[in-house]
């Protein structure tokens, strides 16, 4: 099935400026999300290991258990991002800040299925990446 620019995948977000905007509803209380966000964090550090292609770590700039979480992006050869984690009873709202061109095409398909993942749903990567392409 190929998507049509007019139509949105489910649970998609937005790209605007150079940020990218996620707002998913998603089963579990804000605890549970919380859990799931924060499992990344060690101490101050976050790790994103996505075996062969990649890792992103970064800082813990701004943490308010269990609402709100904010930290640094840093991927091999790209500029520092930075990302904020929003939560609330059943949503989460995700904001990856300080994006250019492609990297930000290729970060709103990995998003989408982290928080696919989140909300126990699978979608076809290469319809996402079209998808985002378009934006």
């Amino acid at each position: 099935m190929n998507l049509s620019p007019d139509i949105t995948p489910a649970g998609a977000g937005s790209l605007t400026d150079g940020t990218l905007r996620f707002d998913r509803t998603l089963p579990g209380s804000v605890d549970d999300l919380w859990a799931a966000v924060s499992a990344r964090v060690d101490g101050d550090t976050v790790v994103y290991d996505f075996g062969e292609e990649g890792r992103a770590t970064g800082q813990v700039t701004h943490s308010d258990p269990p609402r709100t979480l904010v930290h640094t992006w840093n991927w091999p050869g790209l500029p520092e991002s930075f990302v904020t984690w929003k939560i609330g009873e059943g949503n989460i709202r995700l904001t990856h800040e300080g994006l250019l061109g492609e990297e930000a095409v290729n970060y709103a398909l990995g998003w989408h299925l982290i928080l696919d993942e989140l909300e126990g749903v699978e979608s076809d990567p290469a319809q996402l990446h079209e998808y985002y392409a378009g934006l």
